[in-house]
């Protein structure tokens, strides 16, 4: 059978195992912590950059023996095996990854975006995949959804969810929770609620 392999070798490419590897963070919201906390529990070294100096009591609940932050995103790329974007979508992030960017990883890397589709150049991702200078995307989202870029179908290298990474049982019954935590507080308590966005006095 053509390009059969126990598991270890997925369309010509070596699957490999995350401990011992470099994890990239660009983002470290709520989201970009968690990611930190699993990253170094597989035993992986991580890496990071965000626009929002960490508070001195956030880094208390992080594991920073393990974690090292980069001033800008381009020295951040060359220091990542993986990179994973955690970033809301705006001018300064829109294509933050493209062909520029891109290259600046080591070959071989792989990209996670839990963000937003516009933080990748499609185009630019596909290339770099196609070269062998990527070896895998994994995407929660992408450009243009609910539409899927026809050159992201098909491929083996790249992993689409359709913006459900989050859905779980339990993550709807903890979102479900805190709904009814916030309408109790403000509409029984009189408060602005547990968990608010705007609050209206």
């Amino acid at each position: 059978m053509d390009g059969f392999a126990f598991g270890d070798n997925v369309a010509g490419r070596s699957v490999t195992c995350p401990t011992g590897k470099r994890c990239g963070i660009v983002g470290m919201g709520a989201i970009g912590k968690e990611i930190a906390r699993r990253a170094v529990a597989f035993g992986m070294s991580v890496h990071f950059y965000t626009r929002t100096p960490l508070s001195s009591e956030t880094l208390a609940t992080l594991p920073v023996s393990s974690m090292i932050a980069y001033s800008s995103l381009q020295d951040l790329l060359p220091n990542c095996d993986v990179i994973v974007l955690c970033v809301p979508l705006g001018a300064h992030t829109h294509h933050i990854l493209n062909t520029k960017s891109l290259a600046l990883l080591p070959k071989g890397a792989r990209v996670v975006n839990v963000g937003r589709g516009g933080l990748i150049d499609t185009e630019a991702l596909v290339a770099a995949l196609d070269s062998g200078h990527l070896t895998s995307a994994g995407q929660d989202v992408f450009e243009g959804e609910p539409e899927i870029q026809e050159i992201l179908l098909d491929r083996w290298d790249v992993t689409i969810l359709p913006h459900i990474g989050s859905a779980t049982l339990e993550s709807v019954v903890t979102a479900e929770d805190a709904i009814m935590r916030n309408i109790e507080n403000v509409v029984l308590e009189g408060g602005c609620g547990i968990t608010p966005v705007n609050c209206i006095k």
